[in-house]
């Protein structure tokens, strides 16, 4: 069930995103509940959330139409890619971290598990 704390924080989050003209990709995570931030549309950027038949994508368009200039096509696209690029290493490295303390916690228990279990 979805957590109103969490999605309100994420309305929030987001709010304050648009207002600096960044972007980000973060997980929000309560007792039983998580909720997920993606803001990929800055100014700055050309890429956007599209919602498809298997769920949410990132798209990159970047026609020479929809820029004033090469310059500014050109600008725009390294941007994003740098996005891109930054997001990806940082959830790499994120998974590795996560997977070694995973595997440390595991140690310490007969089982562990990401379901909320009702005992």
């Amino acid at each position: 069930m979805p957590d109103p704390n969490l999605k309100a924080a994420a309305e929030e989050i987001k709010g304050i995103l648009r207002k600096y003209d960044i972007a980000a990709l973060m997980t929000l995570q309560g007792p039983k509940s998580v909720e997920f931030v993606r803001e990929v549309s800055p100014s700055w950027s050309c890429a956007r959330l599209e919602t498809g038949p298997q769920g949410i994508r990132i798209r990159v368009r970047a026609q020479r139409a929809d820029f004033p200039s090469l310059a500014a096509q050109k600008e725009c696209v390294e941007a994003t890619v740098g996005m891109m690029m930054g997001f990806e290493h940082q959830a790499r490295r994120d998974a590795e971290d996560m997977q070694n303390l995973i595997s440390i916690l595991a140690g310490h228990f007969q089982s562990i598990s990401n379901v909320i279990s009702e005992e």
